[in-house]
């Protein structure tokens, strides 16, 4: 870390640089501005919390965090995700970034997002700043017509199909649900998804037993391709499940192919006959890159889920010191218990901690990624307390 001091200030998201910014970094420009895409752009953001570093009174470096919701292990809690990171050319190799960065994970800190998330340019870039890696998002290509045979399946309750943009309550609230059985899954600001939804209208299918959703998907049709492209599918029943893969078979006649986005628990191999039903891929050509993920704050974690064991680490955090120390993590009864102090049995830099959180990353694999090392029993009950998993963070920000 450098000693250089910086000029950061916080603005609102209707400061014409937030705009300026944004646009030189992450579209093609100059253009000829679109003044009502762009006011929808900044009302979108409007609940972020946006940090600029000021050079010589000009802006010229910037860091968004929007306040998010996020599943860590079962237990929804806030989460902090980075966004809009961006810098003019005159703040580059300047530092800037890294100071703002530094800058925003204390401010997550203060509001109590104890764990932060982001799409990175470059993993290795934002490696330090304590984030790990996630997996890649995994995209399921499958024929319609092997779909045929849930069409004779029983089924019951009742099933809508509408335009996303006229049911938004009903879409925010099928989502929140989702978000309760899916580790990783974030949810963003009413104020992001209203403004989403009018932008990228989708279809919304929808599952009903009585007064819960039980299954759907927000999906568009793309007819020149031949395919629908199906990003967000969840179920919460079998019987939910059935309905919603009933209903993408009934566009056998309309569509070669269903690109599904997978999370974990769905295993598309496993619901067909023969092979060749179903391709698996970790990428499509609507999917991001794989995002990545950090504890802001290792004592926010109490009462998550974990296994039954206990492990006692020194951890080292550059950014933020108050992680850094002894501490021993308990389960018991399936919740964690976090406290200072112990007789460490090794060192763990927090990424490797947030790579077990989020991932349930092999302890033992610790060194080879230089993110510190453990003694054998140490070892065995980090894994126990944080078992592999795949985390799926659904937003895109």
């Amino acid at each position: 870390m450098t000693d250089k001091k910086f000029d950061i200030r916080e603005i609102p998201s209707s400061d014409p640089a937030n705009l300026l910014l944004s646009n030189y970094a992450f579209i093609s420009t100059p253009k000829v501005p679109d003044k009502e895409k762009e006011a929808q752009y900044l009302q979108e953001r409007s609940d972020d919390r946006i940090f600029f570093s000021f050079l010589h009174e000009e802006p010229v470096a910037k860091v968004g965090v929007i306040p998010m919701t996020q599943n860590v292990r079962g237990t929804i809690m806030p989460m902090g995700g980075i966004t809009g990171v961006a810098s003019m050319p005159a703040a580059r190799r300047g530092g800037h970034i890294r100071a703002l960065m530094t800058h925003s994970i204390n401010v997550m800190h203060a509001d109590g997002q104890a764990v932060s998330t982001l799409y990175p340019f470059k993993t290795s870039y934002y490696e330090k700043f304590g984030y790990a890696g996630w997996q890649v998002p995994l995209w399921a290509r499958i024929t319609p017509a092997a779909l045929a045979p849930f069409m004779k399946v029983p089924k019951h309750g009742t099933v809508k199909h509408r335009l996303s943009t006229d049911v938004k309550d009903e879409v925010y609230a099928f989502l929140q649900r989702a978000q309760h059985d899916i580790h990783g899954m974030s949810c963003q600001p009413r104020v992001r998804f209203d403004n989403g939804a009018e932008r990228y209208p989708t279809w919304f299918m929808s599952v009903h037993e009585g007064d819960e959703i039980t299954g759907g998907i927000c999906y568009k049709l793309d007819l020149k391709k031949g395919f629908m492209e199906a990003p967000e599918v969840f179920w919460t029943t079998t019987n939910g499940k059935l309905n919603v893969l009933d209903f993408m078979a009934r566009h056998v006649d309309q569509v070669k192919q269903i690109r599904m986005q997978l999370r974990e628990g769905q295993h598309p191999h496993l619901w067909f006959s023969d092979d060749g039903e179903t391709t698996v891929l970790s990428n499509e050509d609507a999917s991001w890159g794989a995002p990545m993920g950090r504890i802001v704050t290792l004592a926010g974690l109490n009462g998550i889920q974990v296994g039954n064991a206990e492990a006692t680490i020194t951890v080292s955090d550059p950014q933020a010191p108050w992680n850094n120390g002894v501490w021993t993590l308990s389960g018991r009864d399936g919740e964690l218990t976090v406290t200072e102090g112990g007789d460490p049995g090794g060192e763990v830099s927090i990424n490797g901690l947030s790579a077990m959180l989020f991932s349930g990353l092999d302890p033992e694999t610790l060194p080879f990624r230089g993110w510190g090392s453990v003694n054998a029993e140490t070892a065995e009950a980090l894994q126990s307390l944080f078992p592999a998993i795949t985390p799926y963070l659904h937003e895109l920000f």
